[in-house]
């Protein structure tokens, strides 16, 4: 964070197959929104990290970190 603004980071499992450009870009999109509007905080950049790629049973029994 700096004063009004933010950058976060977040890493997420995604289901195999996936288009994972399309995918990163929904998610990057969906998360600066929410987060400022729940904050109030100008969000300048999100950085998505792909830690697996699972198949799809698999990502049901996900996890929150």
């Amino acid at each position: 964070m700096h004063e009004d603004s933010a950058r976060l980071k977040v890493s997420v499992d995604l289901p195999y197959p996936v288009d994972i450009a399309r995918t990163c870009g929904e998610i990057r999109r969906y998360i600066a929104h929410r987060v400022s509007d729940l904050t109030g905080l100008r969000i300048d950049g999100v950085t998505i990290s792909v830690q697996r790629l699972v198949l799809g049973e698999s990502l049901r029994q996900g996890r929150a970190a």
